[in-house]
């Protein structure tokens, strides 16, 4: 999983704000980067973007809506609960990681706003 800035390709004087162009040049870095591997070894790949402000890409999103589905025929939970409480979770570990990320600049020398 990688997490995507959602202002790191904003330009104000482009015009409006886009959600999904910062998610989509991460997951075109990867697989830029990880593309000619996994055919080599016939493996497939579908990067699973995290936007800075909780929005996912489309593999991710299709993803987080399989494991709903089976989560919620496996334990009897309706699949709209369980595709949230997934999303939830895993917004929730990427705030996690990204207050950690903000700190340790800190502590290294880099600055807090």
């Amino acid at each position: 999983m990688s997490i995507a800035n959602a202002f790191d390709r904003f330009n104000a004087t482009q015009g409006p704000f886009k959600r999904m162009t910062a998610l989509t040049a991460k997951a075109n870095e990867k697989y830029d980067k990880y593309q000619i591997a996994c055919d080599r070894q016939n493996l497939g790949f579908l990067p699973f973007i995290c936007g800075s402000l909780g929005f996912f890409n489309e593999p991710a999103e299709q993803l987080i809506k399989d494991l709903g589905t089976a989560w919620s025929s496996a334990a009897d939970v309706s699949r709209d609960w369980a595709i949230c409480e997934i999303r939830r979770r895993i917004s929730f570990s990427v705030q996690k990681d990204q207050a950690s990320a903000w700190l340790r600049r800190g502590r290294d020398g880099g600055v807090l706003l």
